[in-house]
């Protein structure tokens, strides 16, 4: 072998040895920002806290049978109040009110009953299956509610009519 083509063999080696010690030291992870949709929600200790801070009243019951874990959060951005009762991790009742006519339930689950009943002089639209309720919604020109029964653990068949019926006399 020429003198030439050691030196250049070496040379070539050093560097893929440079190279392969450069790679295994410590190398700094790379930090990827966190991507993902921020919480429109506020949370906030009592219901007037909540209603002070939207511009609006509601009024509501305390507690829902067993759904005693009570969250109070405004969604300002929407002029929504949302009132979160928490029986366990699979089962939860929510309230809403929003200014608005539109739709502010966002439950868009396919039930086999749809009707609208009057209840306290509302037109109230009950969905749900099974002769249960685990959606109710209307409006009354100025604001829109819903109130929406959820049971995660099993086929989430919500409460019952006259359940129902009792927390939407209590709303307003």
């Amino acid at each position: 072998m020429s003198k030439l083509c050691r030196s250049l063999l070496i040379v070539l080696v050093g560097i893929a040895a440079v190279m392969r010690i450069t790679a295994c030291g410590d190398a700094k992870e790379s930090v990827e920002p966190q991507v993902g949709i921020a919480n429109p929600f506020v949370d906030y200790d009592t219901l007037q806290d909540a209603c002070d801070a939207i511009g609006f009243g509601m009024d509501a019951p305390e507690t829902i049978g067993e759904y005693n874990g009570v969250t109070f959060s405004v969604m300002k951005a929407s002029e929504m109040i949302q009132i979160h009762y928490r029986k366990d991790e699979n089962h939860y009742v929510v309230i809403r009110k929003a200014r608005t006519q539109e739709s502010i339930d966002g439950d868009y689950n396919l039930y086999e009953e749809d009707k609208t009943e009057e209840i306290d002089g509302r037109e109230v639209r009950l969905k749900g299956n099974a002769g249960n309720v685990s959606l109710a919604t209307w409006s009354d020109g100025e604001f829109s509610y819903s109130i929406g029964a959820y049971d995660l653990a099993e086929d989430g068949t919500g409460l019952s009519a006259k359940e129902m019926k009792d927390i939407i006399s209590q709303v307003k």
